[in-house]
């Protein structure tokens, strides 16, 4: 198995990447999905990494499947900090590497994504690709591939961290290398098996390290 990387540039997504925000997200699917008997298990089986729209259309009335509604649910999410917390080990690792070589692709809004982080008091980085500033959404690789050019890097030579499995395909159809977060709602064979390289727990499970110019990225052994 792969133990090391040696790579340019890291992108990141957010929500269960970088900040765990199941908890607080889930307790607001269900309270939709109670509302409208929609099964809610079957919803949070693949929502994960997906946009609000695109799950909306997909299991409710299309007469709620609209802008507003997305926008009415994020609002109540992102004024809730309930279970929020960022990822052990995320903040001493975006302290090591340059603020020029790390960005943010993630399927929520700029609004959402932007309070999630400063209620977490992290930064949010000039590489900045919320579903806003995309026209397709994860599974495709469009987010990863604007990512890595904003570096001015081939996504070849990034590594993207990912908790979900249509992040996880994101990232590895964009040419990057894939390390999975492991979560409540994945496991490790779902996400190699969706393209990831290795997987880890949290970034406590890494040695990282930046060396002329390249980040090394090493998986401790326990």
């Amino acid at each position: 198995m792969v133990n090391q990387l040696v790579v340019s540039g890291i992108l990141f997504d957010l929500d269960g990447t970088l900040i765990d925000t199941i908890e607080c997200i889930e307790i607001y699917w269900r309270k939709l999905c109670d509302e409208y008997s929609i099964d809610a298990d079957e919803l949070f089986s693949v929502c994960h990494g997906v946009q609000t729209i695109k799950l909306l259309e997909r299991f409710f009335p299309k007469e709620i499947a609209n802008q507003k509604t997305v926008e009415e649910l994020e609002y109540k999410v992102m004024n809730d900090t309930t279970g929020v917390f960022v990822v052990e080990g995320a903040r001493e690792l975006l302290a090591k590497i340059p603020y020029t070589k790390w960005g943010i692709v993630t399927s929520g809004t700029h609004l959402m994504a932007v309070t999630r982080i400063n209620q977490m008091k992290l930064t949010v980085p000039d590489c900045f690709f919320p579903s806003d500033k995309v026209s397709k959404s994860k599974p495709d690789p469009e987010g990863y591939i604007k990512g890595a050019q904003f570096l001015g890097l081939n996504p070849r030579d990034c590594v993207v961290f990912e908790d979900a499995i249509a992040g996880v395909k994101a990232g590895f159809s964009a040419g990057c290398t894939v390390i999975g977060i492991l979560s409540s709602h994945t496991n490790e064979k779902q996400l190699i098996e969706a393209g990831a390289t290795f997987c880890i727990r949290n970034y406590n499970d890494l040695e990282v390290k930046t060396e002329n110019g390249k980040i090394l990225i090493s998986l401790i052994q326990k």
